[in-house]
């Protein structure tokens, strides 16, 4: 996945994400997104929204 679907990926969470939800479940809602676009398990460590919401560490957990 290159940086620019990663970006892109980013975008469309954002556009759908309901602000009131809670920081937890949105992070998992990220995590499942990645892990079907890149095709890597996510540990319980990566499921943060501060790492799955910086695309630099997305596309470091994509080259894992």
């Amino acid at each position: 996945m290159s940086r620019e679907q990663i970006e892109q990926a980013l975008v469309a969470w954002r556009a759908m994400r309901d602000p009131d939800t809670e920081p937890e479940l949105e992070a998992v809602r990220l995590a499942i997104l990645f892990e079907d676009i890149l095709g890597v398990p996510l540990s319980d460590d990566d499921i943060d929204l501060a790492v799955l919401s910086d695309p630099d560490a997305v596309e470091k957990l994509g080259g894992r």
